[in-house]
């Protein structure tokens, strides 16, 4: 009886502690809109998009709000250097419903990233930091989205820590930093959910 009970207790731990580590471990999601440029005849009716299709936008859901650096509504135009006097960059809350109206009509992907308990709770300090007062300014040859959600993220220990003087130039398009979330999920296996965008735009694609 002793002998099963042993064996009983060997065979559930591995699940037991499988089953806590999947409990404390929850999702959050990296969205990435593509790059886009009005589609030939929609000139007139399609807006012309910062950056074209190299441009594009990061942002991050966290528990039904969602994240992103921006300078948009700013009443600035963006600055071509980063200003330390005048900053114009600040990180944007939305709400998931909000942010879903947004979206429609765009094409974007979803990539789910597993975090640890600690993680989040790092996550959220960062955060409740910068939205008070972003680290940084907005700026073209400076930190923008892409560069700002992987500081963040590798500020938190989610992903691999990139200098900060090295990240805005590594990440200077969107389209950079969503191909390297889109190449981790795949390795990680985490199920990335795509959206069609609307036919009068032309839109990056990988």
């Amino acid at each position: 009886m002793k002998v099963i009970l042993i064996l009983t207790c060997l065979f559930l731990q591995p699940i037991t502690n499988q089953n806590q580590r999947i409990m404390e471990s929850s999702f959050i999601y990296i969205n990435y809109k593509y790059g886009s440029i009005p589609a030939k005849g929609y000139e007139k009716t399609e807006e012309k998009r910062a950056g074209g299709l190299a441009g594009g936008h990061v942002t991050c859901t966290i528990d039904q709000t969602v994240y992103g650096f921006t300078d948009e509504g700013s009443g600035e135009d963006t600055h071509i250097i980063p200003s330390t006097n005048h900053p114009n960059g600040y990180w944007q809350v939305e709400t998931i419903t909000d942010w879903n109206a947004k979206m429609v009509g765009e094409k974007y992907m979803v990539i789910p990233v597993l975090i640890t308990k600690q993680q989040k709770t790092d996550l959220f300090k960062l955060l409740n930091q910068y939205i008070k007062k972003a680290p940084y300014d907005y700026a073209f040859f400076g930190i923008r989205c892409a560069s700002a959600m992987h500081d963040l993220l590798g500020d938190a220990k989610i992903i691999p820590h990139v200098a900060f003087g090295i990240v805005w130039i590594k990440y200077f398009y969107p389209s950079s930093f969503g191909k390297y979330m889109k190449s981790l999920a795949k390795k990680k296996g985490w199920q990335i959910q795509y959206y069609t965008g609307r036919k009068s735009r032309i839109w990056d694609s990988f």
